[in-house]
């Protein structure tokens, strides 16, 4: 069997967030995402994780993962300790998970080179979208343009985040 590379990444802002990843085997690629309710940053990273990993050993016995989070590669590893408790049931999923892989590597990368980075925020903005529809949350306006800035990684100008918001019927 043939080595795949996976690429894995979660986004949150506020009550929501989005995980994703992308996997690719010479020229077969895979990209998924999805929304996520109530996570923090770690919980939608380890989403996109389990979620990766659940698909490549459907493909695959090898495979070479990326992340952009050295919390999630180096608890995953069990090189550092997961004193948050919230977060042992995910870090035990994706330890059983790499179990069914005869090799499997976690290296980190930095966010600029994490192309599953899209995807998470395509599954964040489906949360926000859900949330918003559903009336979970009311930020202020200065929070709004905090957590987009944050989210976004770029500073944006007020009117931008507005109109970004209203093409999310926010």
């Amino acid at each position: 069997m043939s080595k795949w590379i996976l690429y894995t990444d979660g986004a949150a802002a506020g009550v929501c967030g989005g995980w994703g990843f992308d996997a690719t085997c010479g020229s077969e690629s895979h990209r998924k995402f999805g929304p996520l309710e109530d996570a923090t940053c770690n919980i939608a990273e380890y989403e996109g994780l389990k979620r990766g990993l659940e698909f490549c050993s459907l493909k695959t016995d090898k495979v070479q993962v990326y992340v952009d989070s050295r919390l999630i590669q180096l608890q995953t590893l069990g090189v550092w300790k997961t004193r948050k408790a919230h977060l042992i049931p995910y870090r035990d999923e994706c330890r059983k998970l790499l179990k069914k892989f005869s090799w499997a590597r976690i290296d980190w990368v930095p966010s600029a080179e994490n192309v599953a980075d899209e995807a998470s925020k395509l599954g964040l903005k489906d949360a926000l979208d859900r949330a918003a529809k559903e009336g979970r949350f009311v930020w202020t306006e200065k929070r709004l343009e905090r957590e987009v800035t944050k989210v976004l990684g770029i500073y944006a100008k007020p009117s931008q985040i507005r109109a970004f918001l209203r093409s999310l019927s926010i």
